[in-house]
């Protein structure tokens, strides 16, 4: 079963940045995080990047990072399974530009559902 997030409520999502055997990569290892929440990938609902400080290290070690998505960006939009992509950019002289890319698409984060109050 899915988590629920109620239309109209702040919700705090906490996302662990794991490499693709699902080890935690330590956030202070990474140029750059995106995450982006999405109903379908043309609208995203409400995006975070580390390099501006909305996306902020709860565990370097850890690789866990929080976001807060915010009520405004719920309060109008269909009641609809959310979705959610996490792009990881790691300095690596093995990749053009000298850095990988990791993207993972398509992670259900929850379904929207209207408060029972």
């Amino acid at each position: 079963m899915s988590e629920i997030i109620y239309k109209g409520s702040d919700e705090v999502i906490n996302i662990t940045i794991t490499d693709a055997n699902g080890a935690a990569i330590p956030i202070s290892n990474t140029e750059e995080i995106i995450v982006s929440v999405y109903q379908t990938k043309e609208d995203i609902i409400q995006q975070w990047l580390l390099s501006d400080g909305s996306l902020i290290t709860v565990s370097d070690a850890n690789g866990i990072v929080q976001a807060n998505l915010d009520r405004d960006n719920t309060a109008e939009i269909p009641l609809r399974r959310l979705f959610m992509e996490v792009v990881v950019e790691i300095t690596d002289t093995d990749f053009e530009a000298n850095a990988q890319r990791m993207i993972v698409s398509d992670i259900v984060l929850a379904d929207l559902k209207n408060s029972v109050v």
